[in-house]
């Protein structure tokens, strides 16, 4: 899967509350106490199994935050980063 996967696991980790490290998919979550959360997968049906980013509300994929109205294809680390900690404001 996808390489660079394991940068991931080392944003706000006390905030993790998943992680699937398989060799056909790989998905990591985050929650935080406002409700809000975020989910990065890899697998074979996420465009050629790039990192795609999806917002959550209540573990739910949520489409209308001021982040994205949709998940989040070719996301690199430093975009996360910065999603997560926008994420955690809100």
């Amino acid at each position: 899967m996808h390489d660079d996967f394991k940068y991931f696991e080392k944003l706000l980790p006390e905030f993790i509350t998943e992680r699937v490290d398989m060799k056909d998919r790989q998905h990591i979550r985050w929650h935080f106490p406002n409700g809000y959360g975020a989910s990065v997968v890899c697998h074979p049906m996420s465009y050629s199994g790039a990192p795609e980013f999806a917002v959550l509300k209540d573990d739910k994929i949520c489409y209308n935050t001021p982040i994205t109205d949709d998940v989040i294809s070719y996301v690199t680390e430093h975009e996360v980063m910065g999603y997560l900690a926008q994420l955690r404001g809100m």
